[in-house]
C-alpha cells in the first residue's frame, strides 16, 4: 500500500515547477569543477558548484552564483542559478523526524477503562466506528463494527467484541469488494497472561496459523495472547499448531517466546465473562494516516482513549520517496502507467520505499526575474523549488553534513 499523502485527494501544486535532488548514499562531490564531475562522479552524487563551475565545500555566502548538480543515469544535471543571501532566494530545511502511527482505544485501553457492558438483551446493538480525517483524504470515509443480538445463546462480551472487529477488518468480505481500510482493529484485555511451557511461537502476519516448538497442551475455546493483542483458539490440528479465530495483525514472528509480559511476549489468558476486561485497539495502517474513532447505541457508555498521538514526521523513505517521484515530472517522466514502461526507459530512482533510510530534506524556493514580452509588464516572476534529499548519516556514506554548511541550514 503506498503510503504517500499526496496518493489522496487534496489539491496540491507541490510539484509544479519542482525540481528534486534526491542523494543516493554517496559522499559530497570531490571533483573540483563541474566538467570534471560530470566525467568522475558518481551515481547518484551530489554537489553544489558556484557561477564558475567550481565545487563550494564550504559556506556560501550572500551573493554567491550557484547550482545544485548530480549525477543521474550516467549524465550531469543541474539546476538554475542561485543567488544565495537574496531576496529572490529562501532556503529551510527539515531534519529527519521520526513518523509516529496512530493508536486509539475503546473499552480498556492497557491499564483502564471499559466498554461498560453491564448485560445483554435481544435486541441490543453496539456500534463503534473509525473514520479518516488524513489532512487531504475526502470524503473522509468511515469504516464501522455493527452487532446486534438476535439470540442470547452463547454471547459473551468477547463474542460482541469478536463481531465488531469483523466488520472493522473486512473478514465477512466475501466478494472481496470492499474498501481499504485505513486502521488495524485489535483487541486487548486485562487478564493475567501466562506462559505456554517453554515454548517458543512462530506466526505470519495475516495467517490464522500458529505453530509452536513444543506442545502447547491448549484446546479450542481457551485464549492467548500474541504480543498483547488477544486471540480465540478455533482448533488444535496437532499438538504444536493453533488455529486462531481471525488473521494474525502483528510483525512475523519466528522465535517470540512465552512469559508473563504482554507487551512482547506471548501466552494464555482466561477470559471470564463479566469480569475480564476488554478493549478494542485501533492503529493506523500507516504513519500518514489520522483518524477520530466513536461509539453509538448500546455501546456509548466505552471508553475512548486517544492513547498515542498521530505525527506525521518527515524524512521517512516513503514520504520522500513520493516527492522523488513528483521532482521526476520535471524531469519528463509523468507517468509509469503506460505498457512497456521498462523498454522505454525510466529515470532511476534514489530513495525507495521501504529501503529504512532516512532523509534530512532542505528546500530552496527561489523566484526567477526575467524580462517580459507581455505588456504592459516590463519583467516577468517565475517562482521555482528546488528539493534535496540525502540521507541522516546514520546509513553508509551521506553527503548531509556538507550540504548543511554549504547551505547554512
Amino acid at each position: 500500500m503506498a503510503k504517500s499523502l499526496r496518493n489522496r485527494y487534496s489539491k496540491n501544486l507541490f510539484g509544479t515547477n519542482h525540481q528534486g535532488y534526491h542523494s543516493a548514499e554517496q559522499v559530497y562531490a570531490t571533483a573540483g569543477t563541474i566538467a570534471a564531475f560530470a566525467l568522475t562522479g558518481l551515481e547518484g552524487q551530489i554537489g553544489i558548484y558556484l557561477a564558475d563551475n567550481s565545487l563550494k565545500p564550504d559556506a556560501l555566502v550572500a551573493g554567491d552564483q550557484f547550482k545544485i548538480a548530480q549525477i543521474r543515469d550516467g549524465e550531469l544535471r543541474s539546476s538554475t542559478l542561485m543567488t544565495y543571501g537574496s531576496g529572490n532566494l529562501e532556503v529551510t530545511s527539515t531534519p529527519y523526524d521520526a513518523a509516529v502511527k496512530q493508536i486509539n482505544h475503546v473499552g480498556y485501553n492497557g491499564t483502564s477503562g471499559s466498554l461498560a457492558l453491564t448485560g445483554y438483551a435481544i435486541g441490543d446493538e453496539f456500534v463503534v466506528s473509525v473514520r479518516d480525517t488524513t489532512p487531504g483524504t475526502q470524503p473522509f470515509p468511515v469504516t464501522e463494527g455493527r452487532k446486534v443480538i438476535n439470540t442470547l445463546n452463547g454471547v459473551t462480551e468477547y463474542s460482541i467484541v469478536f463481531d465488531l472487529i469483523k466488520d472493522l477488518e473486512n473478514l465477512n468480505d466475501y466478494e472481496r469488494n470492499a474498501d481499504n481500510g485505513f486502521v488495524v482493529s485489535d483487541i486487548v484485555n486485562n487478564a493475567t497472561q501466562v506462559a505456554i511451557g517453554t515454548v517458543t511461537l512462530a506466526i505470519t502476519q495475516g495467517s490464522t496459523l500458529a505453530t509452536y516448538s513444543a506442545v502447547h497442551n491448549l484446546t479450542a475455546g481457551s485464549f492467548v495472547s500474541i504480543l498483547g493483542i488477544m486471540y480465540e483458539i478455533i482448533s488444535a490440528p496437532t499438538i504444536t499448531t493453533l488455529i486462531l479465530d481471525r488473521p494474525y495483525t502483528g510483525a512475523t514472528q519466528t522465535a517470540l517466546v512465552t512469559g508473563a509480559t504482554k507487551a512482547t511476549q506471548q501466552g494464555s489468558v482466561v477470559f471470564v465473562d463479566g469480569t475480564t476486561e476488554l478493549g478494542i485497539r485501533f492503529t493506523s495502517i500507516t504513519e500518514d494516516t489520522n483518524f477520530v474513532t466513536g461509539v453509538s447505541e448500546d455501546l456509548q457508555g466505552a471508553t475512548l482513549t486517544a492513547t498515542t498521538a498521530w505525527k506525521q514526521g518527515s524524512g521517512e523513505d516513503w514520504q520522500v520517496s513520493a516527492i522523488e517521484d513528483e521532482s521526476l515530472v520535471y524531469d519528463g517522466f509523468t507517468t509509469g502507467n503506460y505498457p512497456f514502461v521498462e523498454d522505454y526507459g525510466k529515470p532511476t530512482k534514489f530513495v525507495n520505499e521501504g529501503s529504512g533510510i532516512n532523509y534530512d530534506l532542505w528546500f530552496l524556493k527561489y523566484k526567477k526575474v526575467t524580462d517580459s514580452m507581455a505588456f504592459p509588464h516590463e519583467q516577468a516572476h517565475h517562482i521555482g523549488l528546488v528539493v534535496i534529499s540525502a540521507p541522516d548519516g546514520t546509513a553508509g556514506d551521506s553527503p548531509t553534513g556538507t550540504l548543511t554548511t554549504v547551505l547554512g541550514a
